[in-house]
């Protein structure tokens, strides 16, 4: 005895349907795959130039401490030239006055 044709188109759409879901999820799993690889490379990108900034910073700059005793004699040599110039006017203020 055959069956029916509808019978039949509805068993194979139900086999059609879980096949594409098997498939849709395989391909979901692909994607993650594919997107957790790319993370992990760009991760690695990022690694690296940072690692490329560090030898940068330690190269080109320099720090805190290196460069305290700069910061005390500019500082010291800019206070010595405005109590000069203070001096100075001082003096011409105090001069003219007498």
């Amino acid at each position: 005895m055959a069956t029916p044709p509808s019978t039949w188109m509805k068993e194979h759409e139900k086999s059609d349907q879980k096949a594409f879901q098997a498939i849709h999820d395989h391909m979901d799993r692909l994607d993650k795959a594919t997107n957790n690889d790319l993370i992990i490379y760009k991760i690695d990108e990022l690694k690296e130039q940072f690692i490329g900034l560090e030898v940068k910073l330690e190269s080109n700059f320099i720090t805190k401490t290196e460069f305290e005793p700069i910061k005390k004699l500019v500082y010291g040599v800019v206070a010595l030239i405005l109590m000069g110039v203070v001096g100075g006017i001082l003096a011409l203020v105090i001069k003219g006055g007498v």
